[in-house]
């Protein structure tokens, strides 16, 4: 689709975005000029009507015709098809969401089941690893470490009021490990997600990528590599630098939803229990994908016949979402009357070295008891 001679104004990057706030201007073109947000959730292309064009100064600047939504849609799937792999359909349906973001979830709605192995699992793998070679223009905040003591300042230059953050420092992205920035894909997938699947206004929707270094000497040694070239930080440094940016959300907009999203195990279990109980927040990984565990569990024994306080349970791999799913699971054993003790004997547990034990001498990194670990290897 092609876009009006003033797009090329728009590409900024979140700390270059001045003055704060949003354009005082009444004319739809301004806005468009000033802030690539607003370009994209207020362009409607050619379905603008004559007095639309009249009104934000648009005459000349569109093709004569005058679209429906529908057609929209129709010649964005002839596009959609002529993309022959599924990153190229990645990248054609990142580009229709930075230009045309009403298009864009209409033709996300219209064709869901066949767009969302694109948008998020399993395209999305692809699409990390190849984030800083597919990169176009930012969409979300990019937090790093040289941002430390303006992190509220940072949050003041988005233009819009923030509902929901979806979050990641890139540590351990799917099965792919330290993706470094390149995990960003993560969170504009999640936003996707959320807002064609649970109705979020996107103007509402932030990623957020924790960029505080990466130990993927592929990436570091990488030309094209956007992220901040650095080795990972130290614990006490990376712990400060969250709590600042955490803390910044919840000053800024405290009925903020945070999900925490693909969090190195060793960093994901510690935040979560931090910050639960102060501000509103959840770690998909460990509560998301427990409670869904749970659900398919029970169904599962349900029509196997065994008694959930019965089964014997076996899972390969002690990940962040293995911890979730022993934990929920746990404590719905408990909920049902078998003591703590007597549900940990129901799990085994292994992840690439063997079974987990207690006398494991890596057991320290995981930081549970080995009992409850359970979960899934990718």
């Amino acid at each position: 689709m092609s876009r009006p001679a003033w797009h090329l104004a728009v590409a900024l990057a979140l700390p270059a975005l001045a003055p704060l706030g949003k354009p005082t201007s009444s004319s739809l073109r301004d806005s468009m000029r000033n802030q690539g947000t607003a370009f994209s959730m207020h362009n409607r292309g050619t379905s603008f009507s004559p007095l639309d064009r009249q009104t934000h100064a648009l005459v000349g600047l569109l093709p004569a015709a005058v679209e429906t939504a529908g057609k929209q849609v129709l010649r964005a799937k002839i596009q959609f098809d002529l993309c022959p792999t599924s990153i190229c359909k990645y990248s054609f349906l990142r580009e229709l969401e930075e230009d045309l973001t009403d298009l864009f979830y209409t033709f996300v709605s219209k064709h869901l089941l066949e767009v969302l192995i694109i948008i998020y699992m399993p395209t999305v793998g692809e699409a990390c690893i190849r984030f800083s070679e597919l990169w176009r223009k930012p969409k979300g905040a990019f937090v790093t470490a040289g941002h430390k003591g303006r992190m509220r300042q940072i949050l003041n230059y988005v233009p819009d009021v923030v509902h929901i953050i979806v979050v990641t420092d890139g540590g351990r992205i799917l099965g792919l490990s330290d993706q470094g920035a390149n995990g960003m894909g993560i969170p504009i997938g999640k936003v996707a997600l959320y807002v064609a699947g649970a109705g979020f206004d996107p103007a509402h929707a932030l990623p957020v990528s924790l960029d505080f270094g990466t130990n993927n000497e592929k990436l570091l040694a990488d030309p094209l590599y956007i992220g901040a070239r650095h080795r990972r930080l130290p614990d006490v440094e990376y712990f400060e630098l969250i709590d600042e940016i955490l803390c910044a959300v919840k000053d800024k907009w405290p009925r903020c939803l945070v999900q925490l999203e693909y969090f190195a195990t060793h960093h994901s279990l510690p935040l979560l229990a931090k910050y639960r109980s102060r501000m509103l927040c959840f770690n998909d990984d460990i509560q998301g994908t427990g409670s869904v565990i749970l659900a398919g569990l029970l169904n599962a024994l349900a029509i196997q016949g065994t008694a959930f306080k019965d089964a014997r349970i076996v899972f390969y791999g002690a990940g962040s979402a293995a911890v979730g799913c022993a934990q929920t699971i746990i404590a719905m054993l408990i909920s049902l009357g078998v003591r703590e003790e007597d549900a940990y004997k129901q799990f085994w547990v292994l992840d690439s070295k063997g079974l987990l034990t207690s006398d494991r001498p890596d057991m320290a990194e995981i930081r549970v008891h080995p009992n409850v670990l359970t979960g899934f290897s990718g």
